[in-house]
């Protein structure tokens, strides 16, 4: 389970608290996680902090979702360049929408989507260079 998902609460926004950091086993973790965001934050620059969920996809050793709060390592890639492009100072949770956390923050500030992949995106490029007549001039693709 992510850090900031707390099992007993559903739909977590950005401004809900970690775990506690008297948690049993996260606590010294949740404790690092908040100094990490607050540094982020408060540092004189325009600081994000992205709160994945948890991961799955290529390179993750898990095909499917793991468990509520997870996100696919392609969209999670998409969330960072997004937000470095069009996002603003703040937290973001970046989880698909199933109820644990909301990532309507993302989804506002700068477009996120959680069903996006990179294979459809590689699609599109490929379509566009092909309907261009880019590989026919010997763009070295086929």
């Amino acid at each position: 389970m992510p850090d900031h998902l707390d099992e007993g609460a559903t739909a977590h926004l950005e401004i809900d608290p970690l775990l506690p950091v008297t948690h049993p086993v996260y606590g010294e973790t949740v404790e690092g996680m908040l100094s990490l965001e607050r540094q982020v934050i408060e540092a004189p620059l325009e600081g994000l902090v992205l709160r994945y969920g948890l991961f799955y996809g290529p390179g993750t050793g898990f095909d499917g979702r793991i468990a509520a709060g997870s996100v696919h390592v392609d969209a999670a890639a998409k969330a960072a360049e997004l937000a470095v492009t069009r996002g603003e100072r703040g937290i973001y949770n970046v989880t698909e929408s199933d109820g644990a956390a909301s990532s309507a923050k993302a989804i506002r500030a700068f477009g996120w989507d959680s069903g996006w992949r990179a294979g459809g995106a590689l699609q599109a490029m490929s379509a566009t260079a092909l309907g261009s007549g880019y590989l026919d001039q010997g763009a070295g693709w086929g």
